[in-house]
């Protein structure tokens, strides 16, 4: 149900909530977020929730953003504050995450000709992370983005994007993934999105080229670099008709790969595959 008064928005139900920047990644993100292999990224999974969003401005606004679980500390409870002025535009957010407290900010602008973005959000937990808090308290999470893009003059236009990520709710070293794997929290955690990332670190690049009106080509590259291990993805986009799109994608990665119970490096222990989606729209 959607409401559309004089002054702002009102929608309840199902609906697809988005807060951050990022391309890969992603900090502030708490509402079904993407995975950065992440093959069809047009349409996010929607929450059950309630979002109200008032114009102090016509350059401002102020949200109201909750998501309803089955019960009040499966729930999120979060207020934005966002806006934008000439060149850059940001916002502020805080509130509940399940039984998290957030808070957080993120800001992007138009930097010459390239774009440049940061997101930051500071977790305090229930539950003291096996890994060690930020400032030696160990219910204090920090996640954070870094990047940048920038569209080359090459044929009909090349666009490079590329990231940086730092998650306090990955491992220090991926050693302590396996004992990690058998944490209640560490699983609860990574099942509803929390983590993006198994490690602390991780680095991307993504590039994309539109070769005519319905063919886009794409290479996505993604690195653990506190154990070397990471993957290339290459892909395919056909427009065939206007209900009809085909996804193409391979993973190739790199690393050293799982050895009985134990997982030697992030991406070192996933296939190589092949991931081919037809979208049929009716």
């Amino acid at each position: 149900v959607a409401i559309h008064p004089g002054w702002g928005e009102i929608t309840l139900g199902r609906q697809a909530i988005g807060l951050g920047r990022g391309v890969m990644f992603g900090a502030v993100d708490v509402f079904a977020p993407f995975s950065p292999t992440e093959v069809d990224r047009e349409w996010r999974r929607g929450v059950d929730g309630l979002r109200v969003e008032y114009h102090t401005s016509p350059t401002s606004s102020v949200e109201f953003l909750s998501a309803f679980g089955e019960s009040w500390d499966e729930s999120a409870m979060l207020a934005r504050v966002r806006g934008y002025i000439g060149d850059f535009d940001g916002s502020l957010i805080i509130g509940k995450r399940a039984d998290d407290f957030m808070a957080g900010g993120v800001l992007s602008a138009i930097l010459g000709d390239a774009e440049g973005h940061i997101e930051l959000a500071l977790f305090n937990t229930p539950e003291s992370q096996a890994d060690g808090g930020l400032f030696g308290k160990d219910d204090l999470v920090l996640k954070a983005v870094l990047g940048g893009s920038y569209t080359f003059s090459i044929g009909n236009g090349l666009t490079l994007v590329g990231e940086y990520h730092y998650s306090g709710f990955g491992a220090e070293d991926t050693d302590d993934l396996a004992k990690l794997a058998s944490n209640a929290d560490f699983q609860k955690r990574y099942l509803r999105g929390d983590m993006q990332i198994l490690g602390r670190h991780a680095i991307g690049l993504q590039g994309s080229y539109p070769i005519n009106e319905v063919w886009t080509a794409s290479l996505l590259a993604l690195q653990n670099p506190s154990d070397g291990s990471g993957l290339i993805s290459p892909g395919l986009r056909w427009d065939a008709s206007k209900n009809l799109t085909l996804l193409m994608n391979a993973f190739f990665p790199w690393g050293e790969g799982a050895q009985w119970n134990r997982v030697a490096s992030e991406y070192g222990s996933s296939p190589t595959s092949i991931y081919l989606q037809a979208n049929w729209y009716f």
